[in-house]
């Protein structure tokens, strides 16, 4: 029996090309995307350096958004932008809250500091330590 030209056989064979055409689709958009977040994973990690800043002001904020709420602590500088102190545990650090307090308005501070400024996501590098210098 034919069914529109092709026979069953036909129409079944195409089916499953199709079926295996959009698998090897799919898992191919995965493993791009895969690559692409484990891959700025990786250079997130290799941004890590040292400035020598002068603390101008601090600022914590806090966000309520569906009964949960998130702290940010951002450090603003005179000389070397806008920072936040967050822990960090894939470099094991989970002393934020003593970093942030130990920064005072007017000091220079030697910071290890590791991220990137985005401002479309609203981020900022993070300061992983503190040295005051002087």
């Amino acid at each position: 029996m034919s069914y529109g030209g092709r026979s069953w056989q036909e129409r079944q064979r195409r089916a499953r090309k199709v079926n295996m055409m959009n698998k090897v689709t799919w898992f191919t958009l995965f493993a791009i995307v895969a690559v692409v977040v484990l891959g700025s994973g990786g250079l997130y990690l290799t941004t890590k350096h040292t400035e020598t800043c002068t603390v101008a002001s601090k600022e914590r904020t806090t966000h309520v958004s569906d009964g949960t709420s998130t702290q940010q602590k951002l450090v603003y500088t005179n000389d070397c932008g806008t920072f936040t102190v967050d822990d960090a545990w894939y470099q094991g650090k989970f002393n934020s809250a003593d970093t942030y307090g130990m920064l005072k308005d007017g000091k220079t501070y030697t910071l290890t500091v590791m991220g990137w400024r985005n401002g479309f996501f609203s981020w900022f590098p993070n300061i992983l330590s503190a040295q005051e210098v002087g």
